[in-house]
């Protein structure tokens, strides 16, 4: 059975990490592939579970296993899913985290407290643009929100009106495209690498991610970047983004209190879990009570881990393939192929 689409990107194969599916027996296998153009991961796909758990149910009669990234993974016990539908959920991003270049190490001494960078135009960058700039976070601080449109990612100032008026008496339009730590606006590919001196130079990193508003959280080279830089990670992300990351290994300090709205919905502003709101004014307030210089050589020893951890990702990325391949070799009766026997992780 095909199950293909312009908004699913995910695909259909007979074997998965070379896992020799080749029997026709009837299974479907279904996980993202890299991208051609980069060999970086598809962006993840948001309800793709949801899809191909109704197709398992109409056809019982088959067997479908699927490999779910991050930002795909499905909230539900595996106990509500058909008898026929597998479904395992990636620890661990495929395509190599979209992450670019080298960090340097974390900095001693940080002179700024924020570092913000944001790229194409949504409802949720533009109203957190809007509360930083509220909050009296831009000024000082390293901060961008270039608003470009789609699919040309060019900086748009239409793009901005049709996505602003959540922060009442605020006209920020006029601030469009805003960079206030670099000299110009980049090209697309050259705003995906990274500005290690601009990380540098900041405590905090905030992310706001494209899939901020869905169930599971996903990330993207911003991300990655701002921890594997060392900074203090601040990520909207989808529900439970810093318990995630702290998940994979990373430290998360609680400067703010990130533990209590991690799983608040990012879109419910105006109700009493804001989410934006409530972490724009717990950044402020972060930088009302503390010293810069106290509070950086007190997370000093964290960015230190949180660096040298995000070096040992490729490693046990590689080794949730192997994990991967043996799940997939027993539903599919061929654990025992000696010629398979290679792929499984290390007794």
């Amino acid at each position: 059975m095909e199950i293909t689409g312009p908004d699913i990107r995910l695909h259909q194969h007979d074997r998965v990490m070379a896992a020799g599916i080749t029997d026709p027996r009837p299974y479907n296998i279904i996980h993202g592939g890299p991208q051609p153009q980069d060999g970086l991961r598809h962006d993840a796909v948001p309800g793709i579970v949801a899809r191909v758990r109704e197709i398992a149910r109409q056809d019982p009669d088959n067997q479908y296993i699927m490999v779910a990234d991050q930002g795909e993974h499905t909230p539900m016990a595996q106990g509500h899913l058909p008898r026929n539908f597998h479904v395992f959920n990636r620890r661990f991003h495929m395509g190599l985290y979209n992450h670019y270049g080298h960090p340097p190490p974390p900095v001693r001494t940080p002179t700024r407290w924020l570092f913000c960078p944001m790229g194409r135009g949504d409802m949720v960058r533009t109203r957190f643009f809007e509360l930083l700039h509220r909050e009296g976070l831009i000024r000082g601080n390293n901060v961008s929100y270039l608003c470009t449109d789609w699919p040309d990612r060019q900086p748009s100032r239409a793009v901005y009106r049709g996505t602003t008026g959540q922060v009442p008496g605020q006209d920020l339009e006029h601030l469009i495209p805003f960079n206030n730590f670099e000299p110009a606006v980049l090209t697309n590919e050259q705003r995906h690498r990274p500005n290690w001196p601009a990380h540098q130079e900041c405590l905090f990193g905030v992310s706001v991610e494209t899939g901020s508003t869905w169930e599971s959280a996903w990330y993207d080279q911003r991300t990655y970047n701002i921890v594997s830089a060392g900074l203090v990670p601040v990520i909207v992300a989808g529900y439970g983004a810093l318990t995630q990351l702290e998940s994979l290994g990373f430290r998360i300090p609680d400067y703010i209190n990130w533990r209590l709205w991690d799983n608040w919905a990012v879109d419910q502003w105006g109700e009493s879990v804001d989410l934006m709101e409530r972490i724009t004014q717990e950044l402020r307030l972060a930088t009302e009570r503390h010293s810069l210089r106290d509070l950086a050589r007190d997370w000093r020893p964290h960015a230190e881990h949180n660096q040298r951890h995000w070096h040992t990702l490729e490693a046990q990325f590689h080794r949730e393939d192997r994990i991967i391949a043996e799940w997939v070799m027993t539903l599919t009766d061929r654990i025992s192929r000696p010629d398979l026997q290679h792929l499984r992780p290390p007794r």
